[in-house]
């Protein structure tokens, strides 16, 4: 039979409950994320039944393309706007 103190039984439970805390977090993270990430894609100029469609590193891929794209064709010579 293991003997385990009642501090190693402490420790033990306190792990847990910060591997628990850590989940828990993590999964707000994602939550939060894919919010964004949601409103990121109602942005894009696409019809939604494409965009619900896609991962959400699609649409992060998507949204730079889009940027880089205006930030080009929104720029004449010698970088002034073209209005």
């Amino acid at each position: 039979h293991h003997f385990i103190s009642s501090f190693q039984c402490v420790r033990m439970s306190l792990t847990k409950a910060k591997a628990e805390k850590s989940r828990v977090h993590a999964k707000q993270r994602r939550t939060e994320e894919a919010k964004e990430i949601a409103e990121i894609a109602e942005l894009l100029p696409l019809p939604s039944h494409v965009t619900r469609k896609l991962d959400k590193a699609s649409i992060l891929r998507l949204a730079i393309t889009f940027l880089r794209l205006k930030q080009y064709v929104g720029e004449g010579k010698n970088g002034y706007r073209v209005s």
